[in-house]
C-alpha cells in the first residue's frame, strides 16, 4: 500500500473527485477512436492528458523526479477508472503503465506500477503482470506486487500462473501467490464480494478481505453505529488471530485489515456529536489499542507480513505507529521492502498532520529527521533511499499551493 496503496498525492486526489473528472474529460482533447492522444497546445490551467502523463511516467529518473512519476501514475489510474471515462482510456492506461514497467530501472516505481494495474481491476492487465511475475531476474518486490495485483483483479484465469509461482525460490513471491490464490478462490465462492469499503469507492483493493462484522442491531441504532460497536468490541479476537502463527497467512491478513477497520471505525464513532468528551477519548483509545495490536505483529518471521503491517500504517496515518515505524526504518538488518513501507507510512503520518504526545522534538520533527537521514545514506538500499526521497518530495509538493492542478 503509501503512496503505495496509498495516500494519493494532491493531483491524484483532485482527479478522483467525480465532478472534477467531468470537467477534466470535457477539457481533454484525446481522440478516443484513434487513441493517438493528440492534444491541443498546452495553456496555463489546462488539464493533464494521457500523453503528458505518459511523458512524465516513462521518462528516465533522474532527471524526472520520482514523486512526479508517482503523481502521473495515480493520475492515469484516476482518469482510466472514473465512471465517466471514455472507453479507450483503460487499455491505453494499461499500455502506458506496461511501457513504464519495461523502461524503468527503479524497483520502487515498478512495484507501484504493478500495484496500480491491480487496482484498476481490468483483466487486460494480466498478460503484463504475468510477464513481470515470470521474470526471475526482476526485483522480488516487483514480482510480489505483480502477483498481488492478479489477486486484486480477481480473475480465475490467473490461477495457473499463480499456482506455478507458489513454489518460487523467493519466499515473498511464494507467500503472495498463496494469498492471491486464496483471495480469488474466496471471492469466487461469495455471491456478492465486496473488496472495497462501501463507504469509500476509492479505497484500495486489499490482498485479503477483512472479516465480516456480525451485527445485532439494537432498536433505534443506525447500521453504522452498530457496525462500529461490533468492530470495537472485536479487537481481542482480531489480535489473537493476527499474532497466531498457526493460522493461515490469509486469515492473519484478514485480521490485519479488520484491525485497520477498527481504527477507521473509532475515528468515525468519535465524531458523533452525542458523545461526551470522556466518551470521545475512550473511543479514540480503542483505535490506539488496535494500532498497538498491529505493532505487536512486527516481530513476525514473514517479511511480507511485516511489510503489509507497515502499509496499513500508511493508510491509517496514526501517530501511535510512529515509534514502531522509526525503529523499522532505522534497522539496517530489516528487509528492504519492510523499511520502504515504513518510510512511506511515516510520510503519511506527517502529511495527515496528527501529532502524538511527547516531550522534546515534535513527532513531525522526528519523522523528517529520519526520512532525511536515510534519503541521504548511500549505504542504504536504493528502494529505501527512494522511498524516503519520495515521501519528502510529496510532502513539499502537497504543502505548495501553487502545485495544485487548476480546473476551470
Amino acid at each position: 500500500m503509501a503512496l503505495h496503496r496509498r495516500p494519493l498525492s494532491a493531483l491524484a486526489l483532485l482527479l478522483v473527485h467525480p465532478s472534477l473528472l467531468t470537467l477534466l474529460f470535457t477539457n481533454m482533447t484525446v481522440d478516443t477512436a484513434q487513441m493517438d492522444n493528440t492534444t491541443a497546445s498546452s495553456s496555463k490551467g489546462s488539464a493533464p492528458t494521457l500523453t503528458t502523463l505518459e511523458a512524465t511516467l516513462c521518462s528516465p529518473s533522474p532527471p524526472t523526479p520520482l514523486d512526479a512519476q508517482f503523481r502521473a501514475l495515480f493520475s492515469i489510474k484516476s482518469l482510466c477508472t472514473a465512471d465517466n471515462a471514455p472507453s479507450g482510456f483503460m487499455p491505453e492506461g494499461i499500455r502506458i503503465i506496461g511501457s513504464a514497467l519495461s523502461s524503468s530501472d527503479s524497483a520502487l516505481l515498478k512495484h507501484e506500477l504493478a500495484y496500480v494495474l491491480g487496482q484498476m481491476q481490468d483483466t487486460r492487465a494480466i498478460p503484463t503482470l504475468t510477464k513481470v511475475l515470470e521474470d526471475e531476474a526482476e526485483h522480488a518486490m516487483v514480482r510480489h506486487e505483480a502477483a498481488e495485483a492478479m489477486g486484486a483483479i480477481g480473475d480465475q484465469g490467473a490461477l495457473p500462473i499463480l499456482e506455478k509461482y507458489r513454489e518460487d525460490k523467493d519466499v515473498s513471491v511464494r507467500e503472495t501467490c498463496e494469498l492471491a490464490i486464496r483471495k480469488i478462490q474466496y471471492e469466487s465462492g461469495v455471491k456478492a464480494p465486496k473488496s472495497k469499503d462501501e463507504e469509500n469507492p476509492f479505497a484500495p483493493i486489499d490482498p485479503a478481505p477483512a472479516f465480516p462484522v456480525t451485527t445485532s442491531k439494537q432498536p433505534g441504532a443506525s447500521a453504522a453505529s452498530t457496525s462500529s460497536t461490533e468492530l470495537l468490541s472485536s479487537i481481542p479476537s482480531y489480535r489473537t488471530t493476527l499474532l497466531d502463527p498457526s493460522q493461515s497467512l490469509f486469515d492473519r491478513y484478514r485480521a490485519m485489515f479488520s484491525l485497520r477497520n477498527v481504527v477507521h471505525a473509532a475515528r468515525r464513532a468519535s465524531e458523533s456529536p452525542s458523545l461526551s468528551a470522556v466518551e470521545r477519548q475512550e473511543t479514540l483509545a480503542k483505535g490506539g489499542e488496535a494500532v498497538l495490536a498491529l505493532c505487536d505483529s512486527l516481530s513476525d518471521k514473514s517479511a511480507l507480513f511485516r511489510h503489509e503491517i507497515c502499509f496499513v500504517f500508511g493508510e491509517l496515518a496514526h501517530p501511535a505507529c510512529v515509534p514502531a515505524m522509526l525503529r523499522v526504518l532505522s534497522d539496517d538488518k530489516e528487509h528492504e521492502m519492510v523499511r520502504h513501507e515504513a518510510a512511506e507510512a511515516l510520510g503519511a503520518v506527517v502529511e495527515d498532520g496528527e501529532e502524538g504526545e511527547g516531550k522534546g522534538e515534535s513527532l513531525t520533527e522526528q519523522v523528517m529527521k529520519e526520512l532525511k537521514r536515510w534519503a541521504e545514506d548511500m549505504q542504504a538500499p536504493r528502494v529505501v533511499r527512494e522511498s524516503c526521497v519520495v515521501a519528502l518530495d510529496e510532502m513539499a509538493y502537497n504543502n505548495d499551493p501553487s502545485q495544485f492542478q487548476p480546473v476551470e
